[in-house]
């Protein structure tokens, strides 16, 4: 499965977990935030997830500080095998 972000479209880290929600199936008690995600992510455990994410300096000037918690938890999972990463 391919999760396409583009930071060019994506202006609030509200829009950063909308646009993940359809792949991952977030439940209805998720949290919006990193440790929430992290606990998705590791809980569906090694997957062929892949996650594209293009623009991701753009990402990074509209998300602020929340770009590089998001992208310090995606780069965990990756680690950890639950994903792949690629930040264009």
């Amino acid at each position: 499965m391919r999760i396409l972000l583009d930071g060019q479209h994506l202006h609030s880290v509200a829009e950063f977990y909308e646009a993940l929600a359809p792949a991952l199936g977030f439940p209805a008690h998720f949290g919006a935030n990193p440790d929430a995600l992290w606990d998705v992510l590791s809980e569906r455990g090694p997957s062929d997830l892949e996650v594209i994410w293009q623009h991701a300096d753009r990402s990074a000037v509209e998300l602020g500080a929340d770009y590089q918690r998001l992208v310090t938890v995606l780069k965990a999972a990756a680690d950890a095998g639950f994903l792949s990463l690629e930040l264009s």
